[in-house]
Order: C-alpha cells, then sequence, then structure tokens
C-alpha cells in the first residue's frame, strides 16, 4: 500500500514538473520582454529629453554668442557716435580717397580725348561726309567707343561688417526697420549703445528659435547619431541582463511552484528555502506557514477520526455485547441489565448530539437568537439548577456577583449550556471535599466570568489542549467520569459565536481555572 502511494506521489510530481517547465518558458519571456518593454521606454525617454536639452542648449548658446559679438558691434558704434556727434556715419557717403582719385582721372582723360579729337579733326576745307573713320588701332580713342569711367563706390562698409537694426535714444529706426509692431514684441533684445556717462540708442537683436548655422546643424547631426548608437548598445545591454534576471526570478518561483504541487499531492512536510527578506521572500515563508499548519490540521484530522471511532465503539460494544449476553441466555434479561444496555445507548446518544452540535459550531450553523439579557441573573439561576449535582459529587460553591446588573447581547440558552458544560465539568473532576467559586465583575466593556475549582490542577502540556475536540487529560479527568472530551470545545464555539473568547489556567485552588470574556452593552 505504502509503494503504491509512493509511486502515485512520483507519478504527480512528475506531471507537475513537467507542467512547471512549459509554465517557466511562458513566465520568462513575459519576464524577459517587461524588463526589456520598461528598459526600452526608459532609453526612448532619456534619448528625448537628451535631444530636447541638446536643442535648447545649443540654441542659448548661439544667441549668447550673438549676443557677446552684438555688444562688440554696439561699443564699436558707440565710439563712432561719440566721434562724430550724430548718425551720418550710418548713412551713404562717397569715399573721399576713392572720389578724389576719380576725378583727377577723369579730368586727365577728358583732357587727351580733347587733344585727340583737335588733332584728328578734318582740316576747315573738308567736308564732314568725306570725314574718314580712324584707322582701326586708334578707333577704341573715338568718343563714341570709349569705355565707361569706372563706378564710384560711394558706400563704405560699416566697420563691424553686418546688416544691423539700430534705433536712437527715442526708439526710432536709425538703420534698418523698428516699427510698431517690433516695439510690442518681447522676443527682441536691445544692446544699449551708450559710453560711460551717456545712452546713444540700441541695437536691435532677434534671438532665432532654432539653428541656423550650417556648422551648428553639423554638430546636432553628428551628436544624434552617436545619441542614437548610443540608445542601441544600451538596448543591447538591457537585453543580455533582462535574461539572466528573469530566469533568476522565476528560479524562486519555480521552488514555490514545485513545493505547492507537492502540498496539493498531499505531502505536507515541503518546504521551500526562503534565503531573503524581500516579497519572494516573504512569500516563501507564508507558504512554510500554510504547509506546516496544513500538516498539524491533517495530523489533528487523523487524531481525531481516531478518537470518534474510539468514542462510539466503545458504548456500542458494549451495549451490543450486553444484548448479545441476554440473547444467548448468558445473562438474564432482567431490568437491571436491560437498563445499562440503555445508559450506553443514551451515552451513544449524548456523543452524536455531541458531534452534531460541535461540527454545526465550526461551520458556523449554530444558531443564536441575540437579546439583551443579565448576565448576573442568568449565572444565578443556571448555578441553582446545578446545585443537587454539586453536593452529590461531595462539593461546595461560592459566589461573587455584582450589586447591579451586568447586560450583555447574546442567546441565553447557549449562554446556559456554556455555564453548564463549565461547571459540570468542574463537578465531575474536582476530587471531593472540593469547592468552586464563581466570580463576575465588569471591566469596562467586558464582562469577565471566572470559574476556579480545586484539586486536581492540569499539567502544562494539557492546559492548551483542554479546548481540543476528544482530548483528555491523564489521571483523574479520564474516560471514566463519563465524560465525551467535547464539552469544553463546544463551550469556545458559543463564546467565539457571542465575539468573546474562553481560557483555562492555573487555579489558585489548586484546579483548573476557566474565564471567560463577553462583550458588554
Amino acid at each position: 500500500m505504502n509503494d503504491e502511494n509512493e509511486k502515485e506521489k512520483e507519478v504527480s510530481y512528475s506531471q507537475a514538473n513537467n507542467k512547471i517547465k512549459a509554465y517557466r518558458v511562458k513566465i520568462q519571456t513575459k519576464l524577459f520582454l517587461i524588463i526589456l518593454c520598461c528598459c526600452s521606454v526608459l532609453i526612448l525617454c532619456m534619448y528625448v529629453m537628451t535631444q530636447w536639452t541638446l536643442d535648447k542648449g545649443l540654441i542659448k548658446y548661439v544667441n549668447t554668442r550673438a549676443q557677446a559679438d552684438l555688444q562688440l558691434t554696439a561699443d564699436s558704434i558707440a565710439q563712432e557716435y561719440r566721434d562724430s556727434g550724430n548718425w551720418d556715419f550710418l548713412t551713404p557717403r562717397l569715399h573721399r580717397d576713392n572720389r578724389k582719385k576719380s576725378l583727377t582721372r577723369t579730368e586727365t582723360q577728358h583732357a587727351d580725348d580733347s587733344g585727340r579729337r583737335e588733332r584728328m579733326r578734318p582740316p576747315p576745307h573738308v567736308k564732314p561726309e568725306k570725314w574718314r573713320r580712324p584707322p582701326e588701332h586708334l578707333r577704341h580713342l573715338d568718343t563714341g567707343s570709349m569705355p565707361p569711367p569706372p563706378r564710384i563706390d560711394n558706400r563704405r562698409p560699416p566697420p563691424w561688417g553686418q546688416k544691423l537694426t539700430i534705433i536712437d535714444a527715442q526708439k526710432t529706426a536709425v538703420m534698418g526697420r523698428y516699427n510698431d509692431q517690433d516695439r510690442q514684441n518681447k522676443n527682441l533684445l536691445l544692446i544699449p549703445i551708450q559710453t560711460a556717462d551717456e545712452l546713444y540708442g540700441w541695437v536691435v537683436h532677434k534671438p532665432p528659435g532654432h539653428l541656423r548655422d550650417d556648422f551648428d546643424l553639423a554638430l546636432v547631426s553628428a551628436l544624434k547619431q552617436s545619441f542614437l548608437s548610443i540608445a542601441f548598445l544600451v538596448l543591447l545591454l538591457s537585453a543580455a541582463l533582462a535574461l539572466p534576471l528573469s530566469y533568476l526570478l522565476l528560479r524562486r518561483i519555480k521552488l514555490l511552484s514545485q513545493g505547492a504541487q507537492k502540498v496539493t499531492a498531499g505531502d505536507y512536510s515541503a518546504r521551500v528555502k526562503s534565503g531573503t527578506k524581500d516579497e519572494l521572500g516573504e512569500l516563501s515563508d507564508n507558504f512554510n506557514r500554510l504547509s506546516q499548519t496544513l500538516e498539524a490540521n491533517e495530523k489533528e484530522r487523523q487524531r481525531w477520526v481516531a478518537d470518534i471511532s474510539h468514542e462510539l465503539r466503545t458504548p456500542l460494544a458494549i451495549a451490543g455485547g450486553e444484548l448479545e449476553a441476554m440473547i444467548d441466555g448468558v445473562r438474564p434479561a432482567d431490568v437491571t441489565n436491560l437498563h445499562s444496555a440503555h445508559a450506553e445507548i443514551k451515552h451513544l446518544n449524548r456523543l452524536v448530539d455531541d458531534f452534531y452540535q460541535l461540527s454545526n459550531a465550526d461551520i458556523g450553523a449554530l444558531n443564536y437568537h441575540f437579546e439583551v439579557i443579565d448576565l448576573t441573573q442568568t449565572v444565578q439561576d443556571e448555578t441553582r439548577g446545578l446545585d443537587a449535582l454539586i453536593q452529590k459529587a461531595g462539593l461546595s460553591i461560592e459566589y461573587d456577583m455584582p450589586d447591579k446588573p451586568c447586560l450583555v447581547r447574546g442567546d441565553i440558552d447557549r449562554l446556559k449550556q456554556l455555564l453548564n458544560n463549565v461547571i459540570s465539568n468542574a463537578s465531575k473532576y474536582t476530587q471531593a471535599p472540593g469547592k468552586i467559586t464563581l466570580a463576575l465583575r465588569q471591566q469596562k466593556k467586558t464582562a469577565i466570568l471566572v470559574i476556579n475549582d480545586t484539586a486536581p490542577g492540569v499539567s502544562d502540556t494539557d492546559l492548551p489542549r483542554l479546548f481540543d475536540p476528544l482530548y483528555r487529560t491523564e489521571q483523574s479527568r479520564n474516560r471514566r467520569t463519563g465524560g465525551s472530551g467535547l464539552g469544553l470545545g463546544i463551550c469556545q464555539r458559543i463564546a467565539l459565536g457571542h465575539q468573546g473568547n474562553i481560557t483555562a489556567n492555573h487555579s489558585s485552588l489548586g484546579g483548573l481555572q476557566i474565564t471567560i470574556h463577553l462583550p458588554c452593552i
């Protein structure tokens, strides 16, 4: 049987591993693509921001450089204005040296031409129509074929060597165009033309919104190509790093998946090594706690089944044996023997009823009819009905009740059942002569009922398990008293159903102390 179970587990493990391998390829691809996409988006954002910063930075640099150059030009114009006293040096005028040379050359040329014409003039007795044209080598001396005089450059280039817009101190255009629309343009930059003590005007400069110089454009293009190459290399590096990273993340998930498959197959002893303090490590710790809880529940279930079968088998065996003895004639079928068999059947009926109530309490199927009740009066009424049982056990009971009512919201029948189980349990297991004490007090919004009894007590190992179903301690608290071991378990479910709790501790009287907490109104 064990071999078959082991083979079934191995088959389930192999199937789980096959599923995990197929799943691993899928999730690893997803992780790889997610990491790669995230890196790609970051690289793209970095590239766009770098390009935007580069364009803005270069435009700012070009404008700053142009402004510095125009400042030098403005200083040169200010020097010219201070020397001339007006703006006439900006208007067209004849270059003095060229004009003198041109005039001298023109007068000399006219004198030579006059002499030639005098020499070439025909005698008076020769008619004009018989005038012959001069020889070919002298035809260029003819006034009709004289080359034009050289053009005189009436303008001299400004010393700054560029086209400017200049306005005076009243913001009137002196050179270039400057209208009302330009005056309202806030993007124009006015560079002052001034000396240390006087302002003459401004040089108007309109910063360009984009690059125009071929050198600047070539620099931007080269930088863009470099950025694209770097972005591509970084993307390849991200892909190279994403692959092993996705594998490392998946390796830990794979261990968790394998552990889950083992738990699914029924192996609750499976554990996973966490090794880290991140989210996956926390998940591994939670998985280990889950496996540990399932393992404990499985052991408890097995013990529960064994205890139930044992509890039911004992009264059935006794009642069946007695009935068979009476049928076989070994024992007479009198009232005494029938009463003994009936007592075992009643005990069996109580067990079944307790099992039914406990199972209903576990699944939340116990019916509660909540109402406002006085817990002080309820405790006193229930204990009066148990006085005969307590006295029969050779015990005494003492009360410590408050003078005013202690109001709680609960089901009076279920609370009486709780008190009956606890006090009956104390009367059964307390040795005579002994006593039971009940003390009720209210602390803020909580009603606290404490029940103490005398020896014998409960060991430290047995104390935490008193509320487990079918659990009994050794020595005096055993099956000979007739208990089923379900009473305290039902009491715990009733207390939890009233939003309270019940605990067990060592009593100062030498026995057991049961403390019940219930919320007050």
